[in-house]
This record gives C-alpha cells, sequence and structure tokens, in this order.
C-alpha cells in the first residue's frame, strides 16, 4: 500500500438533510462547487460533523458514492469516514469505501462498548485493515466525544505492528505534546492531520501540514491566510487569523456548538445543507436572527472569506 500524502485544509463536510431528515444529496453538486471557491481540496464525509452515526450502513453508502462521483478529478483528498457502532458495519463500509477508491478511511472506535485497552483496539483495526488491504487507514482521535482517550504515542507504536494500512491520525484532541509525540515516531512515518481548528496555529508551529475541521467549509480562507503568515514569520498576522478562528468557536458554543447551528451559518454564507437530524435542532428564525448578529458583531462576514 502506498499511503496517500495529505496536506492543506480539509473539510468535515455536513451531510445535507431535508426537513423530514432524509439525504438530500442533490445538494453536493453545488456544495462542492462551493469548497472549490473557498480553496478547500479536501473533504472528510461522515465524521461527527456529517452524523455519520445518526445514518444507516445503505445512507452512508448513498452518501460516499455522490462524494466520490463529484470529486473524482477535482478533489485532492477524499476521506470516507467508516467507523459505526459495531465492527461488521464498520468492515461493510471499509470494503465499500475501497472499492469506489476513497485515498482513505477514517476509523472511529465503537462508543458502547467502548475499547478498553490499546490491545483490544489495535485488533479492531486489524481486522478493518484485512477487510480493505489496500486503503489507508486514519484513526479518529476524538475523546471529548468517544471518551476514548489512549496515548496516541502508544497506539501508533503498538497498531504498526500489525495494522500494515495505518497510515496516521485525525487527532481532535487539545494534547499537543501527544500530538509531537506522533510527529516524531519512527522518523516522521505517521500522518498527523489536525482536528481543532481554533488550536491549529499551534499544531503548525509543532509541524503539522494538514488540518480536518468544519469550520473549513465556511472560513477556509481564514486559516489559508493563517498559515501563509506562518510561512512568511509573519506571526502577528498568523495569530490575527487564529483569534477570528477563535472568536468564531465562542460564537459557536454560545449558540450551542451543534450542527444547527454550523448548518445555519453555512446557509448565511450563501449555501444551503439543510436540517441537522435528529436528536439535533435547527435553529428557528429568532435563534438565527441572533447568530447573525453575532457573527457580525466579530466581523465574520468581511474575513471569512
Amino acid at each position: 500500500m502506498n499511503a496517500h500524502k495529505f496536506s492543506g485544509l480539509i473539510a468535515a463536510t455536513f451531510t445535507p438533510f431535508d426537513e423530514n431528515g432524509e439525504l438530500n444529496l442533490d445538494v453536493i453538486d453545488e456544495y462542492i462547487n462551493f469548497l472549490l471557491d473557498e480553496d478547500i481540496f479536501g473533504i472528510f464525509v461522515a465524521g461527527a460533523t456529517g452524523e455519520g452515526l445518526s445514518m444507516t450502513v445503505q445512507e452512508r453508502k448513498e452518501l460516499a458514492e455522490k462524494w466520490m462521483k463529484v470529486g473524482n478529478g477535482k478533489l485532492k483528498h477524499i476521506i470516507i469516514q467508516v467507523g459505526a457502532t459495531n465492527l461488521r458495519d464498520t468492515i461493510e463500509l471499509a470494503k465499500h469505501a475501497e472499492s469506489m477508491g476513497a485515498h482513505a478511511i477514517g476509523v472511529l472506535p465503537p462508543l458502547f462498548p467502548r475499547p478498553a485497552t490499546i490491545n483490544s483496539f489495535t485488533e479492531y483495526m486489524r481486522q478493518i485493515s484485512i477487510a480493505a488491504p489496500k486503503t489507508p487507514i486514519l484513526y479518529y482521535h476524538i475523546p471529548e466525544i468517544t471518551s476514548v482517550n489512549f496515548s496516541m504515542e502508544d497506539l501508533l507504536t503498538l497498531a504498526s505492528k500489525s495494522v500494515p494500512t495505518l497510515a496516521g491520525i485525525k487527532f481532535s484532541s487539545a494534547n499537543l505534546m501527544d500530538l509531537r509525540r506522533c510527529l516524531l515516531l519512527d522518523g516522521g512515518k505517521f500522518q498527523m492531520l489536525f482536528g481543532k481548528d481554533e488550536q491549529y496555529l499551534g499544531a503548525v508551529a509543532l509541524g503539522v501540514n494538514a488540518a480536518i475541521g468544519s469550520t473549513y467549509n465556511y472560513m477556509g480562507p481564514t486559516y489559508n491566510r493563517m498559515v501563509e503568515a506562518f510561512a512568511n514569520c509573519d506571526m502577528e498576522r498568523a495569530r490575527q487569523e487564529q483569534d477570528r478562528s477563535q472568536a468564531l468557536v465562542k460564537v459557536l458554543q454560545k449558540h450551542g456548538g451543534h450542527n444547527g447551528v454550523q448548518k445555519s451559518i453555512m446557509k448565511l454564507r450563501g449555501l444551503d445543507v439543510g436540517y441537522p437530524r435528529l436528536p439535533v435542532m435547527p435553529l428557528d428564525e429568532d435563534q438565527v436572527d441572533s447568530l447573525k448578529k453575532d457573527l457580525q458583531g466579530i466581523g465574520f462576514f468581511d474575513w471569512c472569506k
């Protein structure tokens, strides 16, 4: 297996649902053009932002097929998140992603029962690797959601011995020491794709050159300017762009921080990606008005693009 090399910003895409909670895949044709206009050339499908665990296996296959159809030849990076609530569904989705030529698969751990040890989860990933032997695996480390919080350095050290397709980690954790230890492991063998948008500058300073996040959907140019400023040793400008990201995240948190809020921001940016799926609720008109005022208050519409 030749591991795909990831770089730049990768959007954790929203899954379009209609008001009845049904997939509305026609939106994706416009969605991909929106991302390209934002200088975003990679996608991470059916993760937490994409509400992957709220969908059936069949729905997730249809979603992946649509993104692969519209994204092939346009996007540099297409990662399909295949983690499910059980190993058999995960294996089925991994085989499907490989059959379509996905550049990598993301793998969440099962949420209940959670893996109790690194050894048990390594075996879990080994089974997935056997099912999709030609496709790189990115472990999806998001302990705030999964409550699985092993040392990623230890996980990579052990799993690399038996999971030959393990290419790295989608690292959605604030533990920058663990991140740096992973970057150093085996001479930089593993790819670390950072997943905390509001802390990306810190990760860049540690040597990260790729990131996956939800806010890249609607403010990718902000982060691209930040990375460019860092590369040019303009730290004042780089910090300014990161400050904007953090101001946005504070607004998100104020309004609930869920996909209903972020989908409303996408609509305010000009692309309607529909409704969240229950149990997440959409914002009502008054809530959207309040959100818009707060975004205007931080200057979001002036610097998001």
